[in-house]
């Protein structure tokens, strides 16, 4: 990290004065600092020279810093993140505070807190849409499937996913940033869609066969095919995104085929064990998943009878 204040620039000029080649100059007193800044006033462009550092009237300081590459356990070198960098804004801003006298305040400011700000608002706003989607699935998909049951088991693969998700950021470190915090909303768009499908198929096959187990072999065979083949072409669409150069990008990509893989695995083994242990399945008064009864024999022939005469 590198910091500059006016303190830079008064003890450049001490060591200049006393011919010192040390780093970290201490001053004796505060009658020393005034007296460098009476000789430093007499300099033409001082308001130019300290603009960036103080006000003309030396009554708002401003210090600035620089945070560099930090060194990984492996001598490699990484960027700081931004909860990184809000961490250490936060213990400077408390240190200065004891050290600083009475009725001298600190304000951080700069282009890292404006980041850090619309960061920490984009991640909330997520975490807001993401319940508030959750919540406006299981209301559309119970209104489809006229059955708040099967409402809510759509959501338990989107459910899964979300939470390997978070549980694989936190493991690995990776940030939660504006880009990772897009995850979570983009896997209950695929997850929602593969549960749905399974579910009718399997509402379906049980109308024609009421053994559960030949029902979910069957609904393996037609929807399982098609969900399996769905996830491989987004698996394969994300895989590009792990060439790219730019870290956001990477995270991304891979979080994403995290997500895709367990939301897939959730519906093709969790939501099928989770079926077999309900109640029989009772069909839904659905017009779209009736089917017709074949008429009764006697009623048959008692309109052929009709037709006859």
């Amino acid at each position: 990290k590198v910091t500059l204040s006016v303190a830079n620039h008064i003890s450049q000029m001490a060591k200049a004065y006393n011919a010192i080649s040390q780093d970290d100059y201490r001053f004796n007193s505060d009658d020393e600092v005034y007296q460098y800044l009476e000789v430093y006033s007499w300099r033409a462009s001082i308001e130019e020279d300290l603009r960036n550092v103080v006000d003309k009237n030396f009554q708002v300081a401003r210090l600035s810093g620089r945070f560099a590459l930090l060194e990984n356990a492996d001598g490699s070198y990484r960027e700081s993140s931004l909860q990184e960098q809000k961490a250490i804004i936060a213990e400077a801003q408390q240190w200065l505070s004891q050290q600083l006298p009475r009725g001298v305040s600190v304000t951080p400011f700069g282009d890292m807190m404006i980041a850090t700000e619309v960061n920490d608002s984009i991640i909330q706003g997520q975490i807001t849409s993401l319940v508030l989607a959750v919540i406006a699935v299981l209301v559309v998909v119970s209104i489809a499937f006229r059955s708040l049951k099967f409402g809510g088991l759509s959501l338990i693969p989107v459910l899964i996913a979300i939470g390997i998700n978070f549980g694989v950021m936190g493991f690995f470190g990776i940030p939660l940033n504006i880009a990772t915090a897009l995850v979570s909303t983009i896997a209950i768009g695929i997850g929602i869609d593969d549960a749905i499908h399974f579910i009718s198929a399997y509402q379906l096959n049980a109308l024609a066969n009421g053994q559960r187990q030949t029902v979910l072999e069957k609904t393996y065979h037609s929807a399982g095919r098609a969900i399996i083949y769905t996830t491989l072409a987004l698996v394969g669409g994300y895989l590009i995104m792990l060439a790219s150069s730019f870290t956001p990008v990477i995270y991304f990509g891979l979080l994403n085929i995290v997500t895709i893989f367990f939301a897939t695995l959730a519906t093709l083994l969790v939501l099928p064990a989770i079926l077999l242990w309900l109640p029989p399945l009772n069909a839904p008064p659905s017009a779209a998943y009736q089917q017709p009864q074949p008429l009764a024999a006697d009623t048959e022939n008692t309109l052929v009878e009709g037709d006859k005469l």
